[in-house]
C-alpha cells in the first residue's frame, strides 16, 4: 500500500482506539483454536487477517484483536519448549490450551507458558499418562514422584484455570494428586474438582477425535471392543472472583 492516505484511513486515524478495536473485533475471526507455531487454520486467517495486517495503520490493533479473541493451542507431547508468539503480542493473549504428558521431568514447558502470558482469562491444561504395554509403570512412578517432590508449584496468572487429567485403566493413579497439586493460579481462588469415567478408546482420546473434557461428546467415540474403555479423568478448576470456566470469551 502506498504512503498516500485514503479518505477511509484519514477518518480511521481520527477514531479513538476503543472504537477501532470494536470495528476490528467484528472483522477478525474469533473463537478459533489457533496453532501457536503455524497459526492454523491458515485459510481463515489468510483470507480475513492479512489485508488488515498489511495495512500499517491497522496492523498493531489487528494483532491485538487476533490474539485476544482466539485461543492459542500448544502441543507439548514431544516438544517441551513451546513456540511462543512474538514478545509484543503476548500481553494480548487471553485464552490458551496445552497438551502435556507426565514424564520423569514432569510438566515441562508449563513454567514457560505461565510466565509468558500476564493477562490470561482462561487457561486449559490437558495432562495424559498413557503408557504402552510392558512399560515399567512402578519404576516410572517412582522417578516421576521424586521429580514432583523437587518441583515448585507452577503459578498461572489467569482468572480461570482448568486441568483435565486423563488416566488409562491400565495405569495406576499414584501420580494424579501430586501432579494436580503442582498447578495453581496466582493469588489462589475457589476450586472445584470432579472425577469421572470417559467411555472412549485410547487413540480417540489421545489424538483429539473426542473432547476429553466433554463427557457427552465422548460418548460418540465409545468402542465396545476397546480394552481402554472407561479410562478415568479428573477435571479440576480454579478461578478468582465470580468467573468460572465457560470456554471462549
Amino acid at each position: 500500500m502506498s504512503g498516500q492516505m485514503t479518505p477511509f484511513l484519514t477518518g480511521w486515524t481520527k477514531l479513538p482506539d476503543e472504537t477501532r478495536l470494536q470495528v476490528l473485533r467484528h472483522a477478525i475471526p474469533r473463537s478459533l483454536d489457533i496453532g501457536s507455531k503455524d497459526m492454523w487454520p491458515q485459510d481463515d486467517l489468510l483470507e480475513q487477517c492479512i489485508p488488515y495486517l498489511a495495512c500499517p495503520p491497522l496492523a498493531a490493533l489487528t494483532l491485538e484483536v487476533l490474539y485476544s479473541q482466539n485461543t492459542l493451542v500448544f502441543n507439548m507431547y514431544t516438544d517441551l519448549k513451546p513456540d511462543l508468539p512474538p514478545v509484543h503480542c503476548r500481553q494480548f493473549v487471553r485464552y490458551w490450551n496445552t497438551y502435556v504428558e507426565v514424564r520423569q521431568v514432569p510438566l515441562g514447558g508449563l513454567e514457560k507458558l505461565a510466565a509468558a502470558f500476564p493477562s490470561v482469562h482462561r487457561a486449559l491444561v490437558n495432562i495424559y499418562t498413557f503408557y504402552e504395554k510392558g512399560f515399567d509403570t512402578a519404576e516410572y512412578c517412582k522417578a516421576t514422584l521424586r521429580a514432583l517432590e523437587n518441583m515448585s508449584v507452577v503459578q498461572f496468572p489467569a482468572k480461570s484455570l482448568r486441568i483435565v487429567y486423563a488416566l488409562s485403566r491400565l495405569n495406576v493413579d499414584l501420580l494424579e494428586d501430586p501432579t494436580l497439586s503442582k498447578l495453581a493460579i496466582v493469588g489462589g481462588g475457589e476450586q472445584w474438582c470432579h472425577r469421572g469415567e470417559l467411555p472412549c478408546s485410547l487413540e480417540e482420546a489421545r489424538y483429539g477425535e473426542v473432547e476429553v473434557d466433554t463427557l457427552e461428546n465422548a460418548k460418540s467415540g465409545y468402542n465396545a471392543e476397546s480394552e481402554y474403555n472407561g479410562h478415568r479423568y479428573t477435571t479440576k478448576e480454579m478461578w478468582r472472583g465470580p468467573m468460572r470456566w465457560n470456554g471462549h470469551g
